[in-house]
Parts: C-alpha cells; structure tokens; sequence
C-alpha cells in the first residue's frame, strides 16, 4: 500500500468522485488512475458515506430518494460505457459518448435544484461548478484512452 499524504488522497478522491459521476466503470478509473481496483472501491465507498452524511442533515426518506435518484444516473452511464465498449461502429461510440454526456448534464442540474453541489462545494470548501462541464474535449480524452486501451487488448490477443 502507498504511503500517501492527505492532498493527495483527497485529489485521489475528487478524481474518482468526478469518474464516478460520469458513470466510468471501476476498471477504466483504476487503469486510468494507476490504482488498485479495490483502492478506487473504497474511495467510492468514502465519497458515498461522505454525501450520506451530508444528506443526514436533510430527513431520512430524503436523503434515500436523492442517493436512488444518483444511482440511477449513475448506472444509466455505466450503461453506455457498456454500449461504448461494446461496438466497432464509430457513430454508435459516439452516441454512446454523447448519452453519458446528456445523462450526466441531467443528474448535475438535479443536483444543483436540490443544492447538493452547493452544500458539498461549501463542506469541501471547492466550487464544484467549475467541475460539472464535462465538454466534449474531456469525452475525446476519455474516448481515445478507451480506444487505445482495446487497440492494446487486441494487440495482446493477437500475440
């Protein structure tokens, strides 16, 4: 295990939050991110009992209609990743890539309605509002890493 210091597991943290959100399953944020598969777990698992904690200040039935509600953006993302990694075609990838797109621009102005980017922005003392755009150079990225990642799959497969 890394000895890391506080910065950098809380820049960890934020980093898997924000891969999170957009729905990126668990093995493209540890490859991407270069940690352990069980590492990038339980900063899931922190992130999500920080919100819960958060939320603890709204009533109970609240804050388990908001978590069900993220739940569903998120598993709608992971969804069309599924379908981005799935195809050959390049228009279905992008319309896969445009779905995460239009499902996370949904679940960040929900968020917004009911002030939780505003209440998490203040606890973490980080605007977070500069973080919801997630514009089409930053899919590029995200799509060419997965590209290339299958390009290595196949290369490896062929020898």
């Amino acid at each position: 295990m890394r000895n890391d210091d506080e910065a950098s597991i809380h820049m960890r943290r934020l980093k898997v939050s924000r891969m999170t959100m957009m729905g990126i399953p668990r093995s493209i944020m540890s490859e991407k991110l270069k940690w352990s598969e069980s590492t990038i777990q339980r900063d899931i698992d922190h992130n999500r009992n920080a919100v819960k904690k958060l939320l603890e200040k709204y009533q109970k039935e609240t804050a388990e209609f908001i978590i069900d509600a993220l739940d569903t953006f998120i598993a709608a993302k992971q969804e069309a990743w599924k379908m981005f990694e799935a195809q050959k075609n390049p228009s279905v990838k992008m319309g896969a890539l445009k779905t995460v797109v239009d499902v996370q621009k949904s679940q960040v102005d929900v968020m917004i309605r009911l002030g939780i980017i505003d209440t998490i922005a203040d606890e973490i003392n980080i605007n977070l509002r500069n973080n919801t755009d997630f514009d089409e150079e930053t899919l590029k990225e995200m799509g060419a890493f997965l590209v290339e990642r299958e390009n290595r799959k196949a290369l490896d497969e062929e020898q």
